[in-house]
């Protein structure tokens, strides 16, 4: 997900003609004086399936939880987004497993040029079998290893960095905000990778664009750490309400498979359900939660 082993030089930041992080507060100078005018957010719950050649031996619901949020915003003929998701397991549902990541992605669009930013984490999760995943389960306390990733992009250029490290095991999902914003003030020390790849959109707002479309099929361009990626998405029907997805890197080899559905006529172009096979053996669902109660920050002033 947040692929990239390298970290930031922030005094080097400062000289570049690019968007960049307030590394202080995790926030970046890219929303300036942007104030929010609408902001739609979504909970969930979510379940696991494991299969052994294509038989369920395992399924359990409530495994973890996440939540989405779009917030838009303006100031003066300039416009705003700010989009988040973050999600993961409950340990005490999920064998022990603690498994968690967020994402964040900023735009801005003005008349000189549109910026973008972006900052996230997830835990690392190497196991590629079952038992590698059961093994997992009996890893020794301590520490959580993450990898969290940040940078931007103009029409100028663009950066994209990676650090390695790792968190207290007492830290869930549900800190993920505040993880990040932690991980974000310690972030340090190395040249920014430039990248050709500028005027893309992130993950996130390739996601609610597809999710908002009303064409059969689309294939979208996007960023991720740095690296250009491509969504591929098509509407099963012509209710708006299930959509087929794939991600394809560079090679044109295909990352990652989903479902996802929609409330047909909701603006917010969140999804009320998605599919996807985290590993070869596990299936994730998570299904909108209406008597969710996680608190959502604002990632975008008044």
């Amino acid at each position: 997900m947040l692929p990239s082993r390298r970290t930031l030089l922030q005094a080097l930041i400062g000289v570049l003609p690019l968007a960049r992080f307030a590394l202080a507060s995790g926030m970046p100078d890219v929303l300036t004086g942007i104030r929010r005018t609408s902001v739609f957010q979504r909970r969930y719950r979510a379940s696991a399936v494991v299969t052994i050649l294509g038989v369920k031996v395992f399924s359990r619901a409530g495994v973890g939880g996440g939540y989405a949020s779009v917030e838009t915003g303006s100031a003066g003929n300039a416009t705003g987004v700010a989009l988040q998701f973050s999600a993961g397991s409950w340990p005490e549902r999920a064998a022990g497993l603690n498994r968690f990541g967020i994402l964040h992605e900023y735009f801005h669009d003005r008349p000189e040029g549109a910026e973008t930013a972006f900052s996230g984490f997830i835990t690392s999760s190497k196991e590629q079998s079952l038992s590698e995943a059961r093994n997992a389960l009996h890893a020794p306390e301590g520490g959580v290893p993450v990898t969290l990733a940040w940078g931007a992009a103009n029409a100028k250029g663009a950066y994209a960095n990676a650090a390695h490290t790792a968190v207290p095991a007492k830290f869930l999902w549900t800190d993920a905000e505040v993880v990040l914003a932690d991980l974000m003030r310690q972030a340090s020390a190395e040249a920014p990778q430039e990248n050709r790849a500028t005027g893309l959109p992130g993950f996130l707002a390739a996601m609610r664009h597809a999710g908002l479309s009303r064409e059969p099929a689309l294939r979208s361009p996007f960023l991720h750490s740095g690296k250009r990626y491509e969504l591929h998405t098509k509407w099963k029907d012509k209710t708006f309400r299930d959509m087929e997805g794939s991600i394809r890197n560079a090679q044109r080899e295909t990352t990652a498979e989903f479902k996802v559905r929609y409330e047909p006529g909701d603006p917010s172009g969140l999804p009320t359900r998605f599919d996807y096979h985290a590993r070869s053996y596990l299936k994730l669902t998570f299904e909108a939660d209406p008597g969710g109660t996680q608190p959502i920050p604002l990632l975008m002033a008044e």
